[in-house]
């Protein structure tokens, strides 16, 4: 009889020879493969259950629980503990992974290209579950008995990892299905148009789940790490910002095929990619190839296989779309001022922004294998081309709203695009700075997004109520592009507000120590020592008043975290409105009391709500396309 505690990898060999057989059996019995795929997932979901399950019951009989997990620690920490180590995430990517095979068995409509899809899914998940067999495997059991773990990295101690590596995870691997069923469309023959149909709420849904695991990211770095911003340009960032940046390139891309059938080669290489550097940014984060607080291992053999998987999968992509993919005819005809034209600007803006990324991302890495010579690549580097690269982005998007799809007034548009160029080279003279122009722009937008709204719903025109019923009635793809388009501009805001404007206070403080910043007064009222479970800490209560009027109070700790032997910063914030007030505190010297970071970030929420906007917007596009656009193009197809 097995030992069930000794093997609990039993359901990751189980699914790993059923999805290697699948596509054998796929083609022989229809039934049969349906059941695979069910039985797949529930085995997948049952190791992922089972790991869950010995991290809450302390089981350090697992080098897993062992070596991420203690007694004292938080149920809450001890259940995200499980992703928030290098074995655990790549289980539970190989879940995700599961959850979107049968997410395609159940959704996709055409079967003969169901078959090719879901073969092609449980190729990937077969060798991803050989890797954690062969390299990975969190059911590892210790050769010693131990009475308590080693403890969990502090700054992983955060509610932010509960929600952020799962949400960006079923981004990452929501990009298979998108790589999935292009490859079966190609081997298929389906036509570009009714693939374009197909893809596009796989597309958007695994974007939008990108979206909100990049802005959960950013959110948990502005608050735990201490250093008051939300992006660093770390490599390791980069490598979800990659695969985002090629998304919003294929989604603008299939709306050309959809509409137009142009654009047809290009939107099929994008689809690839885009999964293809889901899969590059994986082999980034668990190579151990890049130092980061998001890396999770040194270990040059696990790296290796990532990197031979994705060749693999890479290239032989890339053959069977030489192979099969044989054309569309692309010969429609548009002005040069048109919407069409604009799209292929943006997604050359967008391509332009990913290579800027990739090159600053890999760049140090090829240096260092050729020269031993280790170097980074600055914020300065990105902020600099991105800053013209959003220049020209705003400027187009603040005129599109304007353009038709197949030919515009050019008059009309001339003279707003030289309008709105005049504006900005005004702002970057009379500001001296690329983020005066970046800012106004961004504010232009928005106001030219909200005047397009108000002219499409006839706004103090006509009476409010049949305004309201012309707003119902707008279609719903114009609000998916509306609030998506906002929020980014509001994002674009949040961002250049929060770093241009914001004022840092830096000093030792004692008992009823003030400082002033932006108008408030901030007043040190006592330090406690604290002592919890799992750390102790010094805690300061610092009181925010405004013409001596309390409006607030934060708590900034100092932590200790006593199995770890680590030290933790843990920083409070004070919302006021759209703008922070964001504490940290440090050391204590005896004479001059203790050290304090005082900043005032002016309308940094913008940041966090264009995010949700955006995420929003492609939701909204999600509804659409699956409620109207699949039986409209399938019927025009047929006719």
């Amino acid at each position: 009889m097995l030992d069930f505690v000794g093997n609990l990898s039993l359901p990751l060999l189980v699914t790993c020879i059923l999805s290697a057989i699948y596509p054998a059996v796929s083609y022989l019995s229809f039934t049969l493969s349906k059941i695979i795929t069910y039985v797949i997932f529930c085995f997948a979901t049952l190791a992922m259950g089972l790991l869950i399950y010995v991290h809450i019951t302390d089981n350090f009989s697992f080098c897993n629980v062992y070596y991420n997990s203690h007694t004292t620690k938080p149920l809450i920490y001890k259940i995200c503990g499980v992703w928030g180590n290098y074995e655990g995430s790549i289980l539970l990517w190989l879940w995700i992974l599961s959850v979107h095979a049968l997410l395609l068995e159940l959704l996709l409509k055409s079967e003969d290209l169901k078959k090719v899809a879901i073969s092609i899914q449980h190729l990937l998940y077969c060798g991803f579950s050989l890797f954690i067999m062969t390299t990975s495997n969190p059911f590892t059991k210790m050769t010693t008995v131990e009475l308590d773990g080693l403890g969990f990295n502090p700054m992983l101690q955060d509610i932010g990892l509960a929600i952020h590596p799962p949400i960006l995870f079923f981004g990452y691997v929501g990009f298979s299905t998108v790589f999935s069923i292009t490859l079966s469309s190609v081997m298929v023959r389906k036509r570009a148009q009714e693939w374009a149909c197909i893809i596009s709420p796989w597309v958007l849904t695994s974007w939008s789940f990108l979206t909100c695991g990049i802005a959960l990211g950013s959110w948990w770095a502005y608050r735990e790490l201490g250093w008051g911003g939300f992006w660093f340009w770390d490599p390791v960032e980069n490598s979800s910002l990659m695969p985002w940046l090629l998304g919003v390139a294929l989604i603008h891309a299939i709306t050309l095929v959809r509409k137009f059938n142009i654009c047809c080669s290009f939107a099929y290489v994008l689809s690839i990619f885009t999964f293809g550097f889901s899969l590059i940014g994986t082999f980034l984060v668990r190579s151990g190839i890049l130092v980061s607080v998001h890396t999770f291992a040194n270990d040059p053999e696990r790296g290796i296989y990532i990197l031979l998987l994705i060749g693999v999968i890479i290239s032989t992509s890339v053959v069977i779309l030489m192979i099969f993919f044989r054309g569309s005819k692309e010969n429609y005809c548009f002005s040069y001022i048109s919407k069409i034209t604009a799209i292929m600007i943006n997604n050359i803006l967008l391509l332009t922004a990913f290579f800027v990324v990739f090159i600053g991302t890999i760049y140090p890495i090829i240096l260092e294998l050729l020269t031993d010579e280790v170097i980074s690549v600055g914020s300065q580097y990105y902020n600099i081309i991105f800053g013209g690269l959003v220049v020209v982005l705003l400027l187009l998007m603040g005129f599109v709203w304007e353009l038709d799809w197949q030919e515009s007034n050019n008059s009309k548009i001339s003279f707003k695009l030289y309008l709105l160029i005049i504006l900005t080279i005004f702002s970057l003279i009379l500001f001296k700075g690329i983020a005066a122009g970046i800012l106004l722009l961004s504010i232009l937008l928005i106001v030219l997004s909200l005047k397009d709204y108000s002219s499409k719903i006839q706004l103090f025109r006509i009476p409010l109520t049949s305004s309201i019923k012309l707003a119902i009635s707008l279609h719903t793809k114009y609000y998916s592009m509306f609030i998506s388009h906002m929020g980014f501009s509001i994002l674009v805001l949040g961002i250049i507000c929060s770093t241009v404007l914001q004022e840092t206070k830096e000093q030792y403080m004692k008992a009823n120590s003030r400082v002033n910043i932006y108008g408030l007064e901030i007043v040190l009222s006592k330090l406690t020592f604290i002592k919890k479970d799992n750390y102790e800490a010094i805690r300061g209560l610092f009181v925010i008043k405004d013409n001596d009027r309390i409006i607030g109070k934060l708590l900034p700790e100092n932590r200790f975290y006593i199995v770890e032997g680590t030290r933790n910063t843990e920083s409070s914030i004070y919302h006021n409105g759209l703008s922070d007030i964001y504490i940290i505190i440090g050391d204590i010297d005896v004479h001059k009391g203790i050290a304090v970071k005082i900043y005032y970030k002016p309308y940094v929420n913008l940041v966090w709500i264009g995010f949700f906007m955006i995420a929003f917007g492609g939701i909204i596009g999600v509804i659409l396309l699956k409620r109207r656009l699949y039986n409209k193009l399938i019927n025009r197809l047929e006719d």
